[in-house]
């Protein structure tokens, strides 16, 4: 129980404290804080702005004082967001919360506020206190976090179902070139039969865009001219983005080179520009241009994972119908769209932001309502000497095989059966299992060599990769060639991903799976020769 000399001791220990802060300098305390600080009176009207409000906000003193706090007021929080404010400090009591703040010139910064009252000596509230403190940058991480962890989750999503149903398309692809060979010179039945064809290759290329942004399909990193690149999507471009939309194309002689996978360059420029094309219903201008830039360590210090050094800037804009902060802080969230229901997946843009990502690179976006929309891609000098790539051309048509025997292993019949028809109609042997243990024993029984084993990566009992090291035991190891639907993790985890490992990923076309028997044969071949 307190007693009558402790209360005494403490009222004058009070009373010491008073008279020490009537001796300082309140207003040259506030100035010195790196914190923003506001005071009000007690109908919220601003007496005193510090320096580090007025250098966040852009705003002089003299714009600041004399403002109501519903100066700082923004659509970003709702009315009742504001009622709660008002209602909580009038009552006498302490409010926090994150606020979101417009800068002078639009921009938004956040800033986690508390407001206090201040009573005078009768107890009533005399003024505000507002304290600021800037967690913008927090904010960044975090939402950076957020984007990076949607990603990885549907990354793995897509890594989950990608072998089953690559498999998939891989026999529907496949069977319906089967009967449109079969039904030839029947127009009707050949076109139903491509429609199908498109439909399975248009969902492969939605499976490879979910692996893409994922991170989890493998890419072919070349160092190449950016400029090359662009001309050659520019003829495509043309071609699709109609002829109320002016494409204009300006391109800076003799940039630095850069490495990226340049069939996935190709469908970062088509996807801004089948983005921009929507949003210019009624036509317009985009205008694709090249740079080189240098970032320095102040402009890395305002970015989330950028790090300083030369870049080549490509700037993509368009005269559209703009967007506002609210969803263009939102447009690289897979599956986020504003498009109407049935007219695109919400993965466009997040698959660009994923190729960028693994390029190195950076993507930021402007975008103004009813002005437009600026991407801006930043991709890092390669630091290694210059190459001109050569874009492929189209798929070279395979040769008939000479009666060479392969050992195919793969755990879905439907799979297996597909393969087999397809190697023996080109003019190969085959020998087929369901499993490596399976392909050991026809291996050994097989009395005459055997030219190739085409096995799965992931499989019962055995895993393709097992297969392999113990078909090696009595073979040249190029005579292997890997296939699967699964993403990069676990080929990786199978230890498939080494450069020296054929490899075809599913789902292939006839074309494409006789193309790799016939590189893996003659790498073979030529082995063997050598030695």
């Amino acid at each position: 129980m307190p007693t009558i000399g402790m209360g005494i001791q403490q009222k004058s220990k009070k009373s010491k404290q008073r008279r020490v802060l009537q001796q300082v300098d309140l207003a040259n305390v506030l100035e010195c804080l790196v914190e923003a600080v506001l005071v009000t009176d007690a109908e919220g009207v601003v007496q005193f702005a510090n320096p580090a409000l007025q250098h966040d906000s852009g705003y002089s003193e003299a714009e600041l004082v004399g403002k109501t706090l519903r100066f700082f007021e923004s659509t970003h929080h709702s009315p009742e967001f504001y009622e709660d404010m008002w209602e909580t400090i009038q009552m006498g009591k302490v409010w926090r919360d994150h606020c979101m703040i417009h800068r002078k010139d639009g921009t938004l910064f956040h800033k986690d506020v508390t407001i206090s009252p201040v009573r005078n000596e009768r107890g009533e509230i005399s003024n505000y206190s507002v304290f600021l403190r800037d967690v913008t940058e927090q904010v960044a991480h975090e939402t950076h976090t957020i984007q990076v962890q949607k990603l990885e989750a549907i990354g793995r999503l897509a890594g989950g179902v990608a072998h089953d149903f690559n498999n998939l398309l891989s026999i529907i692809i496949n069977y319906t070139q089967f009967v449109e060979e079969a039904v030839s010179g029947n127009k009707a039945a050949e076109e139903d039969l491509r429609e199908i064809q498109r439909a399975a290759k248009s969902a492969a290329d939605l499976t490879r865009q979910l692996l893409v942004f994922g991170r989890k399909e493998s890419i072919q990193p070349k160092v190449l001219d950016l400029n090359e690149v662009i001309t050659k999507t520019d003829k495509l471009l043309r071609r699709s983005l109609g002829a109320d939309v002016q494409l204009i194309t300006i391109c800076k002689p003799n940039l630095p080179r850069i490495k990226a996978d340049p069939g996935r360059l190709e469908q970062v420029f088509i996807n801004l520009s089948i983005n921009a094309r929507d949003a210019m219903p009624r036509g317009g201008k985009l205008i694709v241009e090249t740079s080189e830039v240098e970032l320095d360590e102040a402009y890395a210090r305002n970015r989330i994972g950028v790090k300083p050094g030369k870049y080549v800037l490509v700037t993509v804009s368009d005269t559209g119908h703009g967007m506002t902060r609210e969803v263009a802080g939102r447009i690289f969230e897979p599956f986020f769209s504003t498009k109407e229901k049935n007219k695109g997946t919400g993965l466009g843009l997040a698959m660009v932001y994923g190729i960028v990502k693994r390029a190195g690179g950076n993507i930021w976006v402007y975008s103004e309502p009813n002005i437009g929309t600026t991407f801006k891609v930043y991709f890092p000098v390669a630091d290694v000497a210059a190459d001109r790539v050569s874009i492929e051309g189209k798929e070279p048509i395979p040769r008939r095989g000479k009666n060479e025997t392969i050992l195919v292993a793969e755990d879905e019949e439907a799979v297996r059966k597909m393969i087999r028809r397809i190697l023996c109609n080109y003019g190969y042997q085959v020998l087929d299992a369901k499993d490596g243990v399976e392909a050991l024993e026809l291996a050994k029984a097989h009395q005459d060599s055997i030219d190739l084993l085409l096995t799965d990566v992931v499989m019962p009992k055995m895993s393709g990769k097992e297969l392999a090291d113990e078909f090696c035991k009595q073979n040249d190891p190029s005579r292997v060639l890997f296939m699967s639907g699964y993403a990069n993790s676990m080929l990786a985890h199978q230890d498939i991903l080494d450069k020296d490992v054929r490899f075809i990923q599913k789902p292939f076309t006839e074309n494409g799976l006789l193309i790799s028997i016939q590189t893996a044969l003659d790498a073979a071949a030529e082995e063997l020769e050598q030695h």
